[in-house]
């Protein structure tokens, strides 16, 4: 028996990093999975491997600033698994076409306006459009769970990365989004929590961990010396997905190796 069995679940930015190992594992705990991305051809392939594992899942693609594709996948998923348990909101990015300069981040008096725009965008915008048309359905439901992905950097000003404003922003947005919607879809028995990983071993920081000393600076400033796992980050998603997590709402549980305890 499977701690998710007989559940569904839409996870967003499912076909790399994160949102993949997540994808794989809510499989492997019985939960039919809808696999969506902006990578229509990953998310395909994602849904292959769970299918080979004997798994039920399909591939939505989806661009997570549009209310119109988010709709679209929302309607899609209960036209073929009949509800929705679970939304795991991975989909997100750290950084914009103008924020290097020289293998380094660009400073906030040098951030250019569109790298701020896109970034909000689909981080912080892309949050609120998907939690507000899964939480449209769940409220029918009566019940439902919602993980949203925020960040270390949404909790403190990261040191270790010069810079990194926008990313920050738009990250403390999606924790107070998620306790704003904890407090108000209580009623309708819908759990709202967010993860908040630190350094985390997926190709989005391939580009810091090639810029010299600052894989090693970031290696100092958590105590436990190194980068987290996708399956670490995983098994904590399906367990605020499970029942095991069902008096749990409003809470952004960080996944940081101890930075945040010095």
């Amino acid at each position: 028996m499977g701690r998710l069995d007989g559940k569904v679940s839409l996870i967003t930015g499912a076909a790399s990093g994160l949102g993949k190992a997540a994808a794989l594992l809510f499989a492997e705990e019985g939960a039919n999975i809808a696999v969506a991305d902006l990578n229509e051809q990953g998310a395909e392939e994602v849904c292959e491997e769970i299918r080979r594992s004997g798994g039920k899942s399909m591939a939505l693609a989806v661009d997570v600033t549009s209310r119109e594709q988010v709709e679209r996948m929302v309607r899609t998923c209960v036209d073929e698994f009949g509800r929705i348990d679970t939304v795991l909101h991975c989909a997100g990015i750290a950084r914009w076409k103008h924020q290097w300069l020289d293998d380094r981040w660009r400073p906030m008096e040098e951030l250019e306006e569109e790298d701020w725009d896109k970034i909000i965008e689909i981080n912080l915008k892309g949050t609120f459009l998907v939690d507000q048309k899964v939480g449209i359905q769940m409220i029918k439901q009566r019940k439902g769970s919602i993980i949203n992905v925020a960040s270390l950097s949404g909790v403190v000003a990261n040191k270790g990365l010069l810079g990194h404003g926008a990313y920050c922003a738009s990250k403390a947005g999606v924790t107070g989004l998620t306790k704003v919607l904890a407090t108000e879809w209580a009623q309708y028995n819908i759990r709202v929590n967010a993860l908040s990983p630190a350094y985390m071993d997926t190709g989005l920081l391939d580009r810091t961990k090639s810029i010299p000393g600052l894989y090693q600076t970031q290696l100092d400033m958590t105590p436990m010396a190194r980068y987290g796992k996708p399956e670490e980050f995983a098994h904590t998603a399906v367990f605020l997905a499970s029942e095991e997590a069902g008096y749990i709402t409003g809470l952004n549980l960080l996944l940081d190796g101890g930075y945040t305890a010095w």
